[in-house]
């Protein structure tokens, strides 16, 4: 800190100078006592620092010789001091300017004055040294005084706050007071609410108890639904006379409790997978597959209702079909007890149900015939001796088996003992697959007659349960001797099977039922009027995959394959005939008129029974009752109207109804008449147009609406809820639900997805398993509002936003209607004549026809389409090519092969073994048979050497060529293996000029988009012959193109492997307003002809019409 003492003044300049006079006592006096009283003022504001009296005490005299200046700082303010100050000190050797900021360790430098009036002074020292003091301490206790004061204060300030505490003390004590009560009121409150909460808790567990009940009714009704839709599911399956197919998988044996059975997946009760690579599953789908998980029952569950069926007159054939060892035995046959098969549990099974048809008058027989075929001979196993072999014979237009014994059958014993029997004669032997394996295919046959006594029907029906025998390899099974016979003769009635089902797939008109006896003895249940059921037996065992695929693969082709609508075999004989129904009809006239008999005998039925219930019924309303249940024929029918119905929401006269309301002068709609009629708009716009054939009775004018339609999906949202609100409430409350158990319902994907987006829900992977929790208590159901919304045309509440994205969703979709404005015509009225169509003989025989008004001819419609063959634009383009071709005097290659070895493919094209294009990802690779062998040995060895180390000008790739992969087969990619065939053949027979051409179809594993197959047409045209060159090949390119029209052509350079050098060929699209390439990639028909999505030119989606109406002369459109 810095301090500023003034010693002395000088008034002659500002500068620090020495001083050289000398002075007065009294002057020196007057500067002391200046100097002190200056000091002490000085020290009340210089935080300490010493008085100028000890200043100069402590000071060396200085002398008074004189020094240079020394200049410290700028010159203070007098406002420091409180007196005037002098603007310069003069202390001996130095001169201290006055500084506001000179360093706190220069002290004060002392007195300069004579040695000899020191003495003088040191009374007057001390006087001003006591002065010093006494003001000192006035300035002391006047800080006391202060202090005082300044506690005083606080004492007053600490006085009223103690006041203020104590008034709020009082106020809280008032307030403790009010919550004490409150807080007794307050308990006293949740006491009753405790009580109200126990009340409610006992009422929310009644009601939850209630609840499970109905959840409980309504869960044992929908499976009750559930199998009333698989049993109308099996109707409509037996109405469009398909194979119902589904699939048993056995669990593994004892000694294959160790290896895995991932592979294998079961999505749900339709659905296999079969895990392919990279964790890809292929799933198969059939009428129900069956775990290894379920029991015999349950397998006998699913297929009852079928077998019922028989005890109606159906014939009914089950087949168990699969690989050795997969388990069809078991299936069909199986043990005692629980382990009991189709076969026991279907007699049993229609005996129980044969008691509940005897109450009905019905009375039936049972007899059972079990035979195998071994060796493609057939040998009865119910036969004295045992195994007698027998015949199959053509008789009656039906296959039978001549002199098979047949069992009758009349209680379970019966059957046991006859299964017994069957089983000791069936030929099995043990394989490396089975320990225990049928060599032979097993028919177990059910005859069942029936008669009912009331109506005269009769049925003569047959349950066949079929066991054949399983598929195998030699390699797997390791048979030899009689075992390899057995089994080659197993695979070729399999193989005829396939070969018949394949047959009766593609509707040939020949199905070779006869090729095998197996096929034989099946012709009449896959040959149509019989149900017919296929169980597929599959192995759990990785070994056995590739089995499995070929049976899943087979079933697949058997859920597809129509045999045709079960047929009733039901016959009626009626005891008595109406003797009028008898004298019209013979007796051969009524068994050949089955159907009017069978009726009559109903008819008779209901009669009698109406008799009796009015006989014994009194005539109460009761038997008035009884009388509307059988209405008599004088009743009047009721009215139809103009759609043919008998709705009463009509009117009888729809063009009748218009012309009334048009009368009562307005203009109306036909969306608003059909709305308020409740009938469809169509039907509506066919009045409209009656209408209009009568002249100028009405008038019309067309306008369009777009509305707002609800897809399937989004009705289903609307009654149900969106995806993600019913994921939301999928998801339990406490501990959340599975992500696999959500994925099940069909709604599962699209909703855990927008829930989770909505961020209604959330993923739990925590412990190990993906677990969907809640992440709000509640939500609203925004979507489904919106689609309500929309659905009563209250669009106003549904934003352009929400539109688009239920749009995007396909929850709805924008249609436009065309609606007809109708209004009276100059000629209107409600009275209308029909004019008459014809001109007929009688009216000019009596000339009526001059006064009779009639309809108007139409010369402007179009008259019926002639019957005429069609050719599809592709035919037609490649049609018009060929002409172009054999105008140019090309001739046409032989190209009737898509299947190409890939030495002529690509190694012959010089296209290296190394190239992409010979990927599986660019190339279909044929599996069977996978390899060619047969070669021109030497063009093999040529074109190995140019491959490997060049020759005729090449140096060729230099790298090992290997004829493994020349002989690997494949779907051609292209017709240039037509034309490298064709050469090689031209060289051999000696060379001639030559113009080939070839338009045929080529493969190749592409993306699939909207422009592009993976199937193709390839134009290919060749020029053999000397001294061409480059302007050649250009020149036959113009020529090509401008016999099709396209004359406006560039070329640009490129490499192909096979061709050198190589050309692209673009044509200017005065359409598009570009070049199109359309030479070296394709000719672009799709553009020709407008089409935007090559489904739509080519495959199973092309539409007939498209062809039909295709004009035979084309005029291209510029």
């Amino acid at each position: 800190m810095s301090s500023r003492i003034p010693l002395a003044t000088s008034t002659t300049s500002n500068r620090l100078t020495p001083s050289t006079g000398t002075r007065t006592p009294s002057n020196v006096s007057r500067e002391a006592a200046l100097t002190r009283t200056t000091a002490a003022k000085i020290k009340r504001k210089s935080f300490g620092i010493p008085s100028a009296a000890t200043a100069v005490k402590r000071a060396r005299p200085l002398t008074t010789r004189p020094s240079s200046p020394t200049t410290m700082g700028p010159s203070t303010s007098a406002n420091h001091l409180s007196g005037p100050l002098p603007s310069s000190i003069t202390t001996g050797r130095a001169t201290i300017a006055g500084s506001n900021t000179f360093n706190s360790r220069i002290r004060p430098p002392a007195l300069s004055a004579p040695r000899s009036r020191i003495g003088s002074t040191s009374k007057d020292d001390e006087k001003e040294e006591l002065k010093k003091k006494l003001e000192e301490k006035t300035n002391e206790l006047e800080e006391k005084k202060e202090e005082l004061k300044e506690k005083k204060e606080e004492l007053a300030e600490e006085k009223k706050e103690k006041r203020e505490v104590k008034e709020n003390n009082a106020e809280l004590k008032e307030q403790l007071t009010e919550m004490k009560t409150e807080l007794r009121e307050a308990k006293a409150e949740i006491k009753e609410l405790r009580s109200d909460l126990q009340d409610e808790k006992n009422q929310h567990a009644q009601t939850k108890r209630d609840n499970e009940e109905y959840i409980r009714t309504l869960r044992k009704e929908a499976i009750d639904k559930d199998d009333q839709m698989r049993q109308l599911h099996n109707d409509v399956v037996d109405l469009r006379g398909r194979i119902r197919v589904s699939v048993r998988v056995r669990p593994l044996l004892e000694k294959e409790k160790d290896e895995s059975t991932d592979h294998l997946s079961y999505p749900d009760e339709t659905t296999v997978g079969i895990e392919q690579q990279k964790g890809k599953v292929m799933p198969f789908s059939f009428n129900h597959v069956y775990g290894p998980t379920y029991s015999q029952l349950r397998i006998f569950e699913g297929v009852k209702d079928l077998i019922l069926s028989v005890l109606h007159g159906y014939n009914v054939c089950i087949i168990s079909y699969g690989q050795t060892g997969s388990g069809k035995t078991h299936t069909m046959r199986g043990g005692e007890g629980e382990a009991a098969g189709l076969i026991p549990r279907a007699v049993t099974f229609l005996f129980e149900n044969r008691k509940r048809l005897e109450d009905l008058d019905w009375s039936f027989q049972f007899a059972a015939s079990f035979l195998e075929v071994y060796n493609d001979s057939c040998f009865d196993l119910l036969s004295t001796p045992p195994r007698a072999k027998r015949e199959v014979k053509y008789m009656n237009k039906a296959f039978v088996v001549e002199g098979l014994t047949e069992e009758p059958i009349t209680d379970a014993n019966n059957l046991t003992s006859l299964l017994r029997k069957s089983d000791g004669n069936r030929s099995t032997a043990a394989t490396k697959c089975n320990d225990e394996s049928s060599r032979s295919h097993a028919i177990f046959a059910l005859s069942v007659k029936g008669t009912n006594k009331t109506t005269g029907a009769k049925i003569n029906c047959t349950l066949k349960l079929v066991d054949l025998a399983g598929s195998e390899r030699a390699k797997e099974s390791g048979v030899v001797g009689d075992r390899f016979i057995e089994m080659t003769h197993i695979n070729t009635a399999l193989s005829n099977l396939q070969s018949c089902i394949r047959s009766i797939l593609s509707k040939q008109s020949h199905v070779p039922f006869r090729n095998s006896k197996l096929t034989t003895l099946l012709q009449d249940s896959l040959e149509g009027g019989s149900k017919c059921m296929v169980m597929l037996s599959l192995s759990p065992q990785l070994t056995a995959l590739n089995e499995t695929k070929r049976t899943l693969e087979f079933g697949k082709n058997l859920s597809h394959t129509h045999i045709g609508a079960a047929k009733k075999k039901e016959t009626y004989v009626p005891s008595s005939i109406d003797p009028s129904i008898a004298a019209a009809l013979t007796a051969k006239e009524v068994a050949k008129h089955q159907h009017v008999a069978r009726w009559h005998a109903h008819i008779g039925t209901l009669v009698r029974e109406r008799e009796e219930c009015f006989s014994s019924a009194p005539s109460t309303a009761f038997g008035k009752q009884l009388q509307l249940q059988f209405p008599s024929n004088e009743q009047p029918a009721p009215k139809m109207t103009a759609s043919g119905d008998s709705s009463s929401s009509a009117p009888p006269d729809l063009p009748q109804f218009i012309l009334d309301e048009l009368a009562k002068g307005q203009e109306v709609s036909s969306i608003e008449l059909a709305s308020r009629l409740s009938i469809d708009h169509q039907k509506l716009i066919g009045a409209v147009k009656s209408l209009l054939s009568h002249e100028g009775v009405i008038s019309t004018r067309d306008i369009t609406e777009k509305r707002v339609e609800l897809t399937k999906e989004g009705v289903d949202f609307v009654e149900n809820g969106s995806a993600e609100f019913r994921t939301f409430e999928r998801v339990a409350k406490e501990g959340g639900t599975p992500q696999t158990d959500i994925m099940k319902e069909p709604y599962g994907k699209v909703g855990i997805s927008k829930a989770i987006t909505a961020g209604w829900i959330a993923f739990d992977k925590s412990g190990g398993s993906v677990i969907v929790v809640r992440k709000v208590d509640s939500t609203v159901d925004t979507v489904s509002d919106q689609l309500k919304a929309l659905k009563v045309g209250d669009e106003a509440k549904v934003d352009d936003k929400a539109r688009t994205e239920l749009k995007k969703r396909k929850l709805i979709s924008e249609v436009t209607i065309k609606v007809v404005v109708l209004s009276k015509g100059p000629l209107f009225t409600t009275t209308l004549e029909k004019p008459e169509a014809e001109l007929t003989p009688e009216m000019l025989a009596s000339g009526s026809w001059k006064t009779t008004t009639f309809k108007k001819l139409n010369f402007e419609a179009m008259g019926v389409q002639p019957d005429s063959g069609h050719l599809h634009p592709l035919m037609k383009v490649r049609s018009e090519f060929r002409q172009i071709f054999f105008q140019m005097g090309f001739s046409e290659m032989p190209t009737n092969q898509y299947v190409e070895s890939s030495f002529w493919n690509f190694d012959a094209l010089f296209q290296p073994q190394q190239h992409p294009a010979r990927d599986a990802h660019d190339t279909f690779f044929i599996s069977e048979p996978a390899l060619s062998t047969k070669f021109p040995a030497e063009y093999l060895e040529k074109v190995k050497t140019v491959h490997s180390k060049g020759g005729f000008g090449s140096d060729g790739y230099g790298y090992d060529w290997k004829e493994e992969e020349a002989q690997k087969n494949v779907m051609r990619t292209h017709t240039t293996a037509v034309s490298a065939r064709q050469l090689y053949k031209l060289a051999q027979e000696g060379f001639k000029p030559t113009k080939m051409f070839s338009i045929d179809r080529v493969f190749r594993n592409e993306t699939l988009d909207a422009t592009h197959l993976a199937e193709f047409h390839q134009v290919e045209g060749v020029i053999a012959d000397r001294n061409l060159s480059l302007s050649h090949v250009m020149g036959l390119f113009r020529e090509f193109f401008r016999k099709c029209g396209i004359e406006n052509l560039k070329f640009k350079p490129t490499y192909n492997p096979y061709t050198e050098p190589s050309m692209e060929i673009f044509a200017y699209h005065d359409g598009l307003k570009k070049w199109v390439e359309i030479g070296n990639s394709g000719i672009p028909t799709m553009i020709r002809y407008g089409i935007d999505n090559i489904r739509d030119l080519f495959g199973s989606k092309v539409k007939l019409d498209m062809i039909y109406n295709n004009p035979i002369c084309r005029l291209d459109k510029k």
